[in-house]
């Protein structure tokens, strides 16, 4: 039996949807702190200034790369408590209790 890493809280039609959310952007982000850290480190023609804002938008890149899918998987599995917070990460609509009420309310005539 396979194990559900959402603990049964994301819709079944969206898993697919969130599991590609937890990996593509963080490998976007580290793929380009990755390339700013590279460009900071050897291309020459850098101003000191910038080169310590390479660094640090690096730096940046790859702890936002690493910890989104950690923080992502934690608000997932304690859902109900921050709401408000784990909108900012998957819509709301992903989680098996939403009730489609906005969008009701939206449609009607």
């Amino acid at each position: 039996m396979k194990k559900d890493i959402f603990n049964g809280k994301i819709a079944t039609e969206y898993n697919g949807f969130v599991k590609f959310t937890l990996i593509f952007p963080p490998v976007i982000l580290i793929l380009c702190g990755v390339m700013f850290l590279l460009v900071a480190l050897f291309y020459e023609n850098v101003e000191y200034v910038a080169r310590i804002f390479l660094f640090y938008v690096s730096s940046l890149a790859i702890i936002a790369g690493i910890s989104y899918p950690l923080i992502t998987l934690y608000l997932i599995k304690i859902y109900p408590k921050h709401r408000k917070i784990t909108k900012h990460f998957i819509k709301e609509y992903h989680f098996r209790e939403y009730d489609f009420s906005t969008e009701k309310n939206f449609y009607k005539d």
